[in-house]
């Protein structure tokens, strides 16, 4: 129960939880918060094949369902959201 709330909380902050264990051996668990509250990234560059902000970059070959995708620092639920929603909003 007690891993259940430490996780809610968590995911009300932003912030992400898991755990780490090999068989046999004791798990580790671990969390992240953000330092500031969340803001979304701002699009720098945005068409139907290619993305940018300042936390990732992403391109599409025309015709091809394959993403090339370049990762800049690191990601939360929110951003990785955003940036696979550029799709969505452009077509």
């Amino acid at each position: 129960m007690g891993l259940f709330i430490s996780a809610d909380i968590i995911k009300r902050y932003g912030g992400s939880f898991w755990m780490e264990s090999e068989p046999r051996q004791d798990s580790t668990f671990f969390f992240k918060l953000p330092l500031k509250p969340y803001k979304p990234a701002v699009p720098l560059q945005r068409s139907a094949n290619y993305y940018r902000d300042t936390l990732i970059e992403i391109s599409c070959t025309e015709g091809s369902d394959i993403m090339s995708v370049d990762w800049v620092g690191p990601q939360d639920m929110h951003s990785v959201k955003q940036a696979i929603n550029w799709r969505a909003i452009i077509s």
